[in-house]
């Protein structure tokens, strides 16, 4: 959940490790803690969580956010209507921004929605280029067990480690993504 993903957050911000690149040692002394650095870190959500367009970001459920913010997207859609937020070729200087920022230092989910709205792109689809230079990437359940939300954010699990955890909620999670409840009247009409 949000909460478990922004307590974990909290908990990798006090680990600090050596730096990636190799740095001439100081007489044989540890490392000054100027020289440590924090994990390149990242953490990803839900349009709900991260929408930054205000017309789409007041909307009261998930549904119509995530319809919104497609239609506003559609090339059927006029020039003026579209959101002024979503990547394009024009606005890749703000997603290269987006993403060291992002990156420089570890954020929680609420921290990169400010972040997108100071720098003037969406998170949602600006956090996608921060994904593979990220070092330990945190997302809720349902992003991380429907395959087509994984290929839309282009993660994959082939050699790295998953870590799940509350996993005792775990299948609830997958049959509550992959089930579907059907009324005793929706049986009927069908029979």
């Amino acid at each position: 959940t949000h909460s478990q993903l922004s307590q974990f957050i909290n908990e990798l911000r006090r680990v600090k490790i050596p730096p990636g690149l190799p740095r001439e040692k100081s007489l044989n002394g540890p490392e000054p803690e100027s020289e440590l650095e924090e994990f390149k870190h990242l953490t990803l959500g839900s349009r709900k969580n991260l929408c930054i367009n205000p017309s789409v970001s007041k909307l009261n459920s998930m549904t119509a956010i995530n319809e919104r913010c497609l239609e506003l997207q559609q090339p059927s859609t006029s020039a003026e209507k579209k959101c002024a937020f979503v990547p394009n070729k024009d606005n890749q200087p703000l997603v290269a921004s987006f993403r060291d920022h992002s990156l420089a230092t570890i954020r929680d989910i609420e921290e990169l929605g400010s972040l997108g709205r100071e720098i003037g792109i969406c998170p949602y689809y600006a956090s996608r280029s921060a994904i593979r230079p990220s070092e330990i990437v945190t997302l809720p359940y349902p992003l991380l067990l429907q395959k087509s939300a994984r290929d839309a954010l282009g993660i994959s699990l082939k050699g790295h480690v998953l870590i799940i955890d509350e996993a005792h909620n775990l299948m609830d999670a997958i049959s509550g993504i992959h089930g579907i409840s059907v009324t005793l009247a929706q049986l009927r009409r069908s029979r």
